[in-house]
């Protein structure tokens, strides 16, 4: 609301929507703002350096949803947006 206010002054670029979150880097503060803007319902473009960082990166992220998942702190609706982030998370070496 703050920014909208700010914006809509004489002179300032208005502003646009936020879609989507581009990470450098999948380690492990990467895959925790990685799940944190998952969760907030952005699609995630993860760029790193070696296929294998990559994987190591997702692998942290699928094991954060899987604990969720297991230890019951997910609701139902929840494991459906987990199974939906696989299709907004776009990976790149």
């Amino acid at each position: 609301r703050r920014l909208q206010a700010i914006t809509s002054q004489e002179g300032r670029t208005p502003s646009r929507p936020l879609n989507a979150v581009g990470l450098v880097g999948a380690g492990r503060i990467g895959s925790e703002l990685a799940v944190t803007c998952l969760d907030a319902g952005f699609d995630v473009i993860v760029a790193e350096q070696s296929d294998e960082a990559l994987e190591a990166g997702v692998m942290r992220i699928i094991e954060h949803y899987d604990a969720r998942i297991w230890t019951g702190c997910m609701p139902s609706a929840g494991i459906a947006h987990w199974a939906m982030w696989m299709s907004s998370l776009i990976l790149r070496r």
